[in-house]
């Protein structure tokens, strides 16, 4: 029996915007697993699945607004993802024998011409993972990357110290 996922109680925040959908179609998930990321002025939310089950249907994606009880998603109950962390022993890497006989590859050569952010798989341009910034700061620079310095108004803004 599919169920229909909404965004829980987010408090006095309505049309946040959606920043990352964490989960695909036909994902396994446990409960309490992160679904999606919302983004207000003041914080970023994770919303977790309510319960384990395979994914059904995504009705929302990145950039979508939603507010509290908006539908996220379509799951069929059951099993969930992982049940337990894999032991150690299967995390380890192979034996360093195997690994000395391999060719390593070489490295690429820099450039020495930065490039362009590149698009994260969700579609947003810079993910800023491991960046400490704010919410609101982080909106600014996802606007900014996306605008690039060809905008007229853009560009003034900048030399106004972000005053338009």
């Amino acid at each position: 029996m599919a169920t229909e996922i909404k965004v829980p109680d987010i408090g006095d925040f309505k049309d946040v915007p959606i920043i990352d959908v964490l989960v695909r179609e036909g994902d396994a998930i446990n409960a309490e697993d992160p679904v999606i990321t919302l983004e207000s002025d003041k914080a970023t939310m994770e919303v977790p699945a309510p319960h384990a089950g395979v994914v059904e249907k995504l009705l929302v994606k990145v950039g979508d607004k939603v507010s509290e009880g908006t539908p996220i998603l379509t799951m069929k109950e059951g099993e969930g993802g992982m049940k337990q962390p894999p032991s150690v022993i299967e995390q380890q890497e192979p034996a360093p024998s195997a690994q000395l006989s391999a060719p390593r590859p070489r490295p690429a050569p820099a450039s020495s011409a930065p490039s362009a952010p590149a698009p994260s798989p969700a579609g947003g341009i810079g993910d800023f993972i491991g960046v400490h910034a704010s919410p609101s700061v982080r909106r600014l620079a996802r606007e900014w990357l996306t605008k690039g310095a060809t905008d007229p108004a853009h560009a003034a803004a900048l030399r106004l110290g972000g005053k338009r």
